[in-house]
């Protein structure tokens, strides 16, 4: 459709759909996607559904290319007399099919796992419907071995994007809705992650389900996410420190653990480490002798913990045809629908980049993330927030805070970081194309961050009081630097030199990163 030479007003009628390539359920596929070109009059209207038809039967995932041509349809040999402005056209759609077994290997970085490797194996087009069977387990410096598997089905929501038919409900709620396509998944997680910044390690088992929804344009980009997840949270103290240490101190231990749901403490505690006693001591050997003392924000965070929670997602992504990105993203969380703890969760991520001389590849960037994190229900002010919800201010990768080691800035308890309820994060960065270095895709960049975060007190009665605010607004860390961007075909790859301008006595600075 965009090498068409005919006028884009001129009319048309849609007399045959050929697919080849597709095999299977597949083609009934690609044919269901395609079924409202014949309700288009014009080529503009065509040209308009062939593109969300292209972008929704390549988003499943399950084909190599797809290619659509256009050609004339012979017209009939006794149709002379009839008088018809429309051209009569046939619609030829080409695809070839992916395998449907996958294997993936690599390397990641996030926010709470740190650095780690991860393998998936995936199947997909398992039913002949673009379905996706997921499987992956990851390794990790912070984490033990983790495991996802997760079923994907986007046809429940959207394997019709032109036309819903009344046999599907759900996708005609979805395009009244949204006016876009979408797919629904279930998915499992079970993993145990380390915090030795923080003094404890967390074992997480959890169910959920969850819905997406994408609309297009030729500029914009609009993805909504809905998911709800059961979770059972596990959090041990370090072997390192001593409860009891902290009982002698006079801090009160708080009410007593939950008992194992259905044995899933033991049993997870076995996979994770077969050769350990759930409490953590080697079995057949003396236990460890600890050598600090518990922090005291710690004690009230120990113990299992039911998390039912239900999240929705918004995100924004904007090109122009000047070369101007920007996304915006916002998430609000629900906890304690049903079960467990209760709190409100949002938060925000905003990323702009101009380009302000592209002869030279100057390009201006700015990013500003903000959260919040606040209770709800009956007396919600009178415990803490828990500490796996919280917020973590420093690291590249946890907000955007050069100069400061991961999750290491903010509040701290005894040397231990205990995160924040509030924070907000801004960066910005301007790079340019390095002459000798352009042909291999490295930058040049200079940037400037800045960014505070502050625990809600213990008698605190609203989601920002008043010391919150004075904290946020005047304990303020800043650091700034330059360093080289190396582009790849995964991303981009950054290596800064970082001097850290302003800090607070319990954090941890680093110059390079």
């Amino acid at each position: 459709p965009n090498s068409a030479t005919v006028s884009v007003l001129l009319l048309m009628e849609v007399k045959k759909v050929v697919v080849s390539g597709a095999t299977g359920g597949r083609e009934e596929l690609v044919r269901n996607s395609l079924r409202g070109v014949k309700q288009c009059t014009s080529f503009s209207e065509l040209q308009s559904m062939l593109h969300q038809s292209a972008d929704f039967l390549d988003g499943l995932g399950i084909f190599k290319f797809i290619d659509i041509h256009v050609e004339q349809h012979p017209p009939k040999k006794w149709a002379f007399w009839k008088k018809d402005e429309r051209t009569p056209i046939n619609l030829l759609v080409d695809v070839s099919e992916k395998s449907i077994p996958q294997f993936q290997l690599g390397a990641y970085a996030d926010r709470r796992h740190g650095a780690h490797v991860r393998g998936s194996f995936m199947l997909r087009n398992l039913f002949d419907g673009a379905q996706k069977l997921r499987a992956s387990a990851s390794l990790g410096a912070r984490h033990g071995l983790a495991f996802d598997f997760s079923y994907t089905d986007p046809c429940a929501w959207g394997s019709n994007v032109s036309e819903p038919s009344p046999s599907q409900p759900l996708t005609r709620i979805s395009r009244f809705l949204f006016g876009g396509t979408g797919s629904t998944a279930v998915e499992t997680h079970l993993a145990q992650t380390t915090f030795p910044e923080s003094g404890y390690s967390e074992r997480q088992l959890g169910l959920g389900t969850a819905a997406r929804w994408t609309r297009q344009s030729e500029t914009t980009v609009v993805t909504q996410d809905v998911n709800y997840k059961l979770m059972l949270r596990m959090v041990d103290a370090l072997p390192s420190l001593d409860p009891a240490a902290a009982a002698e101190e006079g801090i009160p231990i708080g009410p007593p653990q939950p008992q194992p749901v259905l044995g899933l403490r033991t049993l997870w505690s076995s996979m994770t480490n077969p050769r350990k006693s759930p409490t953590g001591t080697a079995v057949g050997e003396p236990a460890a002798i600890p050598i600090m003392p518990l922090p005291r924000y710690l004690v009230t965070q120990l113990g299992d913990t039911i998390k039912s929670s239900l999240a929705h997602t918004l995100c924004v992504i904007q090109r122009t045809p000047q070369g101007i990105s920007h996304r915006f993203t916002i998430c609000n969380e629900m906890a304690g629908l049903g079960a467990g703890i209760q709190f409100i969760r949002h938060e925000l991520n905003d990323q702009l980049d101009v380009p302000l001389i592209p002869r030279w590849g100057v390009h201006f960037n700015l990013t500003a993330m903000a959260g919040l994190l606040w209770p709800w229900g009956k007396n919600a002010y009178q415990n803490p927030s828990h500490i796996s919800d919280r917020f973590f201010l420093g690291g590249g990768a946890s907000g955007l805070l050069h100069g400061f080691r991961e999750r290491r800035a903010g509040p701290h308890d005894n040397g231990y970081a205990v995160g924040a309820d509030a924070q907000w994060v801004m960066s910005s960065s301007l790079s340019a194309s390095v002459p000798w270095l352009a042909q291999r895709n490295i930058r040049a960049l200079g940037f400037v961050s800045a960014g505070s975060a502050a625990l809600r007190e213990e008698d605190a009665t609203r989601p920002l009081s008043v010391p919150m605010r004075h904290i946020l607004a005047h304990r303020v860390r800043l650091s700034t630097g330059v360093g080289l961007a190396l582009a790849t075909r995964l991303g981009e790859i950054h290596v800064r030199a970082c001097l850290p301008l302003r800090s607070e006595p319990d954090d941890t600075t680093h110059g390079f990163e």
